[in-house]
């Protein structure tokens, strides 16, 4: 599957309201919530999975760089990999949804806490993805051949896609430089489809995934 880079940010906007927004609704196929971690399946097996929404998210997932306590999570079909254990945790709830529900995406597009599950399913499930705003998943520099089908759309002025530091990405980076920074506001999709349309006049961005 092949989504354009103009499409794939409206729906990355359009998955925090779901169902509800007039981009999802005719598409709808199924949705997820639970333990703070949601997602939506669209009728082409599209999966959309929002970022953050509440104070939880951070506590469970974005802040738990480790497993204090506990075993080491890992994610199948993927060895030799060492993850930050709040990421993959909120990219396994997503996994066992579609594993219980024999569910099986063709795509994958992510916002933030959702773009860094992204980048950790598209290489668990080798398929394409595009992730906006995505923060840092792996602490393995050397990427897997199927890790590379992923796109990270990142903003310059966006302080959370340096997170954590001495973490890496997975896939392809492509920065954006915006031509008005907006501190404090440079995070959300609002300013990414801007930045989005930006590259694309610039030609800084693909205008496909995958090219």
């Amino acid at each position: 599957m092949r989504y354009s880079l103009t499409r794939a940010a409206e729906l990355a906007e359009a998955s925090y309201t779901g169902r509800r927004h007039a981009q999802i609704g005719y598409q709808f196929k199924a949705a997820f919530s639970k333990n703070d971690v949601e997602a939506i399946l669209l009728t082409d097996n599209t999966l959309l999975i929002p970022g953050s929404n509440t104070v939880m998210d951070y506590i469970r997932y974005n802040l738990r760089v480790q497993r204090l306590g506990k075993g080491r999570l890992r994610m199948t079909n993927v060895d030799g990999v060492s993850w930050h254990q709040g990421f993959l945790a909120h990219a396994k709830v997503v996994q066992d949804w579609l594993l219980a529900n024999r569910y099986s995406p063709s795509f994958i597009i992510g916002h933030s806490l959702g773009a860094a599950s992204a980048q950790i399913l598209s290489s668990g499930y080798n398929i394409p993805a595009v992730a906006f705003a995505a923060p840092r998943p792996s602490r393995t520099k050397s990427l897997r051949k199927a890790a590379r089908r992923c796109l990270c759309v990142n903003r310059s002025d966006d302080r959370v896609c340096n997170l954590p530091g001495a973490f890496f990405h997975l896939g392809e980076v492509r920065l954006c430089r915006p031509k008005i920074e907006n501190p404090g506001l440079d995070h959300s999709m609002l300013h990414y489809r801007t930045s989005v349309e930006e590259g694309l006049s610039a030609r800084s961005l693909p205008r496909n995934w995958p090219q």
